[in-house]
């Protein structure tokens, strides 16, 4: 029925875009401004919530494609997929904590911070936790989780606080006036990239998404 649909009304006239952090903070802002020069009645929304909740909004038409993580276990073949990127987990604080001077940090060495995770990450939270956390002990390590990058690096900022964060975004610590360094034994490193319902790639604004970020790949590459 979708794409009866979008040959009959000769495309979309609203997009729905979940991204996870690389994603929204590196290239929608580029992304949109293009479409928008291409499709000038597009409408566009952007949502950044928790990426456990992006596989079922996507299957249910809630949002039109994702940029970021799917687990594969949550795939089926309703979803096209295309890998773009891997990401990776580092630790954001400020320049002049001792700490920073080290290639990579070791979370049981911060004892004493407080601790924010830019968007909810189960998988990180549970690595770091392994460093920090008495054994069976329950309690979160994390104290505040946010899906504001603003928010976070002003925290951090304070001096009483680390973040959890993917490395991709070090361009944007930087100039924030704070880094991010990798751990110890790293975090696992996950791919993620362009996931969209398999009744919405008859679309052209699908198809000029698909083309953006191929172009992204070659340069990159």
């Amino acid at each position: 029925m979708e794409e009866v649909a979008i040959i009959r009304d000769a495309g979309i006239s609203r997009l729905s875009v979940g991204a996870g952090p690389v994603f929204h903070m590196n290239w929608i802002t580029s992304l949109f401004d293009e479409l928008i020069n291409q499709f000038p009645n597009l409408k566009l929304e952007l949502r950044t919530d928790d990426y456990s909740t992006m596989a079922r909004r996507l299957k249910e038409s809630n949002i039109d494609i994702y940029l970021g993580m799917i687990p594969d276990k949550e795939k089926d073949d309703s979803i096209y997929s295309q890998q773009l990127i891997k990401v990776e987990h580092g630790i954001v604080m400020r320049k002049d904590k001792t700490v920073a001077k080290d290639k990579f940090i070791n979370p049981s060495l911060l004892d004493g911070y407080r601790w924010v995770s830019f968007t909810s990450d189960p998988v990180t939270e549970k690595r770091i936790e392994q460093y920090t956390t008495l054994k069976g002990t329950e309690d979160s390590l994390i104290d505040i989780r946010t899906t504001s990058l603003a928010s976070g690096i002003q925290l951090v900022k304070t001096g009483h606080f680390v973040m959890s964060a993917p490395l991709q975004l070090d361009s944007i610590f930087e100039k924030a006036g704070l880094i991010i360094r990798p751990v110890e034994q790293r975090m696992d490193i996950r791919d993620a990239g362009l996931h969209i319902r398999k009744g919405m790639l008859g679309s052209q604004v699908i198809q000029n998404v698909i083309r953006y970020f191929q172009n992204i790949l070659a340069t990159q590459n």
